[in-house]
């Protein structure tokens, strides 16, 4: 597994470890993050969809990253 370096200020700004925002390292943190979703939903025994928890994730993520 490739570890992906983005500048100093995007690791504090983000908490996310990317490479400029690339679209397949986005794409592969907004899986991660929806998948962790899915799990704290499950756990809760909460009704939900999987796009649902997508769009979420898409959210969060790129809020982070500075784009709405």
């Amino acid at each position: 597994m490739a570890i992906l370096r983005g500048t100093k200020k995007d690791k504090e700004q983000t908490g996310i470890r990317h490479k400029k925002n690339s679209p397949a390292t986005t794409h592969s943190d907004i899986e991660k993050r929806a998948y962790e979703i899915f799990l704290e939903r499950n756990k809760k025994g909460l009704a939900g969809d999987s796009i649902t928890d997508w769009l979420n994730a898409e959210r969060e993520i790129m809020k982070k990253i500075g784009k709405k």
